[in-house]
């Protein structure tokens, strides 16, 4: 089977994701709608994705999103965390099946706006790609409109997804 980047870089933005809160208690972020753009360039060929969307948000659906993380972090090493009020960075290691994914995480923070950029690589590679440097942005829109709960998510073409099974 051959992966198209698009569907790489979801997966392999999962362990970013691993990685992040696993021992470290963020703030709070704002409750509601938030805007979320995700740049994300894929090694060797330098190829480039561009993912918007929007995503409801609660306190509780951000708790259930640090405890998955938590328990996935088992398969990962922290090399390297430092802490402060807006900022975090986080280098890990972790190994799935037979790949090791390196990666390099920094988010800057405040209770309406997150940006983070974290670098990975892919040992053996995965698809052919070798690294994923990816940009996300996001920001605090609103309440969230009718009919959206928190952990939906609304992709660029309309689609929702439920990312919170309630």
């Amino acid at each position: 089977m051959t992966l198209k980047p698009r569907s790489v870089g979801i997966g392999l933005l999962v362990v970013v994701a691993m990685t992040s809160a696993g021992a470290v208690d963020l703030p709070a972020l704002r409750e509601g709608l938030w805007a979320v753009r995700i740049e994300s360039t894929y090694l060797p060929a330098n190829n480039r994705t561009l993912d918007q969307s929007t995503l409801c948000r609660n306190h509780a659906y951000d708790s259930y999103v640090r405890q998955r993380d938590r328990e996935a972090q088992s398969r990962c090493s922290i090399l390297q965390e430092h802490f402060t009020a807006s900022r975090w960075s986080q280098e890990a290691r972790c190994v799935i099946g037979e790949r090791t994914v390196h990666t390099v995480f920094t988010e800057i923070f405040a209770v309406d706006e997150v940006r983070a950029q974290s670098h990975s690589t892919y040992t053996p590679p995965l698809a052919n790609v070798t690294g994923l440097t990816t940009i996300m942005e996001s920001h605090y829109v609103g309440a969230c409109p009718p009919g959206i709960h928190p952990g939906d998510r609304t992709t660029a073409d309309g689609t929702v997804q439920h990312l919170w099974p309630r």
